[in-house]
């Protein structure tokens, strides 16, 4: 399956998703014809709500038995089996039943946990097995922190509990072993962590597992080896998991043959059960392929798409992203299929960087023309067109950005004004506390910012003359001071870094108006402002991924304006996560504007920054506050004019300095690692950048 002769199975299986990057890219290629699929849904009421006037007693679940959907109800402590045709068969009878959750087995026993873990004793959870006689069997108590979430019964008669470890976040699968009263965890399967969802059903090799988070989607599990492999996966496509069944949760699933899946959800409150059946189409509308590296918020974007392919009568908007850890060969395929004439019709957020020496070269679609054919009249922040733009070329749009401004700790250092480059080093090497360099946690993020700290890399690069020297003390203090603030790459990834612990002497303002710390703020704290050109701070375009550009080899670039145009629309921008970060003026300006009103109503912002190592254990915490006399309307003003005259990213300079930045993040590991000396890291850049210059010239 996957990728056949003749179509492209979107979202069908992973591999098809995979391999679509190789495909026509929605065209018809004189060689091959390419179809596109995607997910359809149809929801089917199978038990009506029930008013709570009504009800007598509470849903206890919603499975399949026997093939077929049913309810079990509970009526004080008797349980009643209710079937779609509105028949009811008494069952037997659970202490406490309306508290728990329930589930009937194929030899008629029920087996239940309390619905929520507070209930339990000393809020450890149970679960218990009564036979259709109504004896219990056995009751198994969790382990401290551990609740079931679900349960089914295979093909062998086996049970198996889905399990959550509350303080690590990690789902597990666990097998409970009735006759002796035991539960034992299957460790070899990992099925997800942290906000991760999901429910688990029996299948034709092992369990399937209906993930619910970042990777929506079906896997099914062998239990002998614990592999886990893709049944079907909901990613790419317009298809978001639950957005026809609102308030409601998932009971159970099953898979069809043919690669349907039928989802069994129900509202605990008003006993409503629907059956949503989910099936491939192939798309009658010309496909645009939109293609990112990364989805940063894979919910938004999906009811985004889903919003416009409604809506539009001639296009379909489709969303390809690679598999975790597949980045770096997904973002190499995009650039080496534009290179040959191909490629997705727009490109998305990180992706772009994989082409950036195409902006202005003819491999991208300059949009100036089109905005004013379009009269696209909306007041906008610089940030919107900063990214990819070459005066009045403008070759990338982005929806919302990123304002921020640096700042030093002028108390800590001991200065009053912004010091040259070598004193503020020296100063950095003398600081004796432990603290951290603007949070950084890698050492080469510390050198590379000290290196930004002038222009040419502080003297040590002149483009002009095509020469680069990085064998002086100045960098020899910067790598010093870099490995005295920063930290390794392995170190970081094992979560055993630690700056973000620390106080900073470096200091960053950032996002929104409750991060933003007005100039005036930060003088009063004895903070030297390192500001760019008339007082600007800056502002990174895309945010959460929404920064937009054409392929100049797409066959239908006015459908793909004609979608980034209703991307950058107000009505699109108002509905971001943060509408404060919006690049359309009026959205920001009204969302700062109800943020006040919201606030002057006695509410206060509570954020609370969490940071989690490589295994997802969470390691660092930290909670903060904001009442409406914190944010004055001066700070909100300012925020706003900051927005205006904030300099953009992606300029020229950027891109050319992106190379050269990336040999020097490789090659000075070596001595934040202890395997080489600064001097020998000096070397090897100084000739590797040297070479890249006499290359370039």
């Amino acid at each position: 399956m996957g990728k056949r002769i003749g179509e492209v199975l979107l979202s069908g299986l992973i591999l098809g998703l995979c391999l679509a990057i190789f495909s026509g890219c929605g065209r018809d290629e004189e060689s091959e014809r390419v179809d596109y699929y995607d997910i359809v849904s149809k929801v089917d009421t199978l038990f009506e709500e029930v008013s709570s006037g009504e009800v007598k007693g509470m849903l206890l679940g919603m499975q399949y038995y026997f093939g077929e959907p049913v309810q079990l109800w509970s009526e004080g402590d008797e349980v009643y089996l209710v079937r779609t045709d509105g028949s009811r068969e008494k069952l037997i009878a659970i202490p406490q039943a309306a508290a728990m959750c329930c589930y009937l087995d194929g030899d008629g026993s029920i087996y239940c946990w309390e619905r929520y873990a507070e209930l339990a004793e000393n809020g450890i959870p149970s679960v218990w097995k009564y036979d259709a006689s109504g004896q219990e069997v056995c009751r198994v108590r969790m382990e401290e922190g551990i609740v079931p979430e679900d349960i089914c019964q295979l093909s062998d008669g086996k049970i198996l509990l889905l399990l959550r470890d509350r303080a690590a976040g990690a789902l597990t699968l666990a097998e409970l072993d009735a006759r002796k009263g035991v539960v034992s965890r299957l460790n070899r399967v990992q099925l997800g962590q942290g906000i991760t969802l999901g429910s688990i059903a029996s299948g034709d090799k092992g369990v399937l597992f209906l993930e619910q988070g970042v990777e929506e989607g079906i896997s099914e599990i062998s239990l002998k080896d614990g592999k886990k492999g893709v049944f079907q996966s909901f990613k790419g496509s317009g298809y978001i998991l639950g957005m026809h069944a609102e308030g409601m949760e998932i009971e159970d699933f099953r898979t069809g043959e043919d690669g349907s899946v039928e989802i069994l959800w129900a509202e605990a409150g008003s006993g409503r059960g629907v059956l949503e059946r989910l099936q491939m189409k192939k798309m009658d509308k010309t496909v645009l392929v939109m293609q990112d590296t990364y989805c940063k918020d894979p919910a938004w974007l999906k009811e985004t798409l889903a919003q416009f392919n409604k809506n539009n009568e001639q296009y379909y908007v489709i969303y390809e992203c690679p598999e975790p850890d597949c980045e770096m060969e997904f973002g190499q395929g995009i650039a080496v299929q534009i290179a040959a004439g191909k490629g997705p019709d727009i490109l998305m957020g990180d992706a772009l960087s994989f082409v950036d020496d195409l902006a202005g070269k003819g491999g991208m679609v300059d949009l100036a023309p089109y905005m004013a054919e379009s009269g696209m009249k909306e007041d906008y922040f610089p940030s919107a067109f900063s990214y990819w733009r070459d005066e009045d070329k403008i070759y990338s749009v982005s929806i919302c950005g990123t304002l921020s401004y640096q700042w030093l700790e002028g108390t800590a250092l001991g200065m009053e004004s912004r010091p040259e480059i070598e004193i503020l080093l020296d100063a950095l090497l003398a600081q004796k506390e432990d603290v951290s360099y603007m949070e950084r946690q890698l050492a080469s993020d510390v050198l590379l910012d000290l290196l930004e700290y002038s222009e040419n890399c502080c003297g040590m690069l002149d483009w002009e003359k095509g020469l680069c020297d990085f064998r002086g003390e100045l960098y020899a203090k910067m790598m010093l001071v870099a490995n005295k603030y920063g930290d390794t790459w392995d170190n970081v990834m094992a979560g055993k870094a630690d700056n973000y612990r620390k106080p900073v002497v470096v200091k960053l303002s950032v996002l929104d108006i409750y991060e933003y710390e007005t100039l005036e703020e930060v003088e009063k704290q004895g903070g030297i402002l390192l500001l760019n050109e008339d007082g600007a701070g800056y502002e990174a375009p895309g945010g959460m991924g929404g920064l937009f550009a054409i392929n100049a080899n797409s066959a239908h670039i006015e459908g793909a304006w004609e979608f980034i145009s209703y991307m950058m629309s107000d009505q699109v921008q108002r509905t971001q996560r943060s509408p404060m970060r919006a690049t359309s003026r009026a959205v920001c300006i009204a969302a700062v504007e109800e943020e006040l009103r919201w606030l002057d109503r006695g509410n206060v912002e509570y954020r609370n920054d969490e940071l989690y190592d490589s295994q997802g254990k969470l390691v660092y915490s930290r909670s903060r506050s904001w009442s409406r006399e914190d944010i004055t309307d001066e700070k909100a003003m300012e925020y706003i004019s900051m927005r205006d005259k904030a300099v953009g990213g992606g300029s020229e300079e950027e891109r050319r300095m992106k190379p050269v930045w990336q040999i020097i993040r490789e090659e000075s590991e070596a001595y934040f690692t202890g395997d080489k000396s600064i001097e020998e890291v000096a070397d090897i850049i100084t000739n590797r950048v040297q070479l890249y210059l006499d290359e370039n010239q």
